[in-house]
């Protein structure tokens, strides 16, 4: 995917583009930064990220 195919598909998921996307990362990165323990292995800060970001600007749990 090119740099705009990216930025259209953050712009569509995240309502915002891709640089703001990551600014926010580093902002709240190591606020949401989980250890693994011996039950179970914690979720990528990026994957916790984008779950987090996706829910505050849709509202929703999952997508339909």
């Amino acid at each position: 995917m090119n740099d705009d195919g990216v930025d259209f598909w953050y712009k569509e998921n995240f309502r915002t583009s891709k640089k703001i996307f990551d600014a926010i990362y580093r902002i709240v990165g190591p606020a949401i930064y989980q250890r693994d323990t011996t039950m179970r292995d914690a979720l990528p800060v990026e994957i916790r990220r984008a779950a987090s970001l996706w829910l505050l600007v849709t509202g929703d749990s999952y997508r339909t």
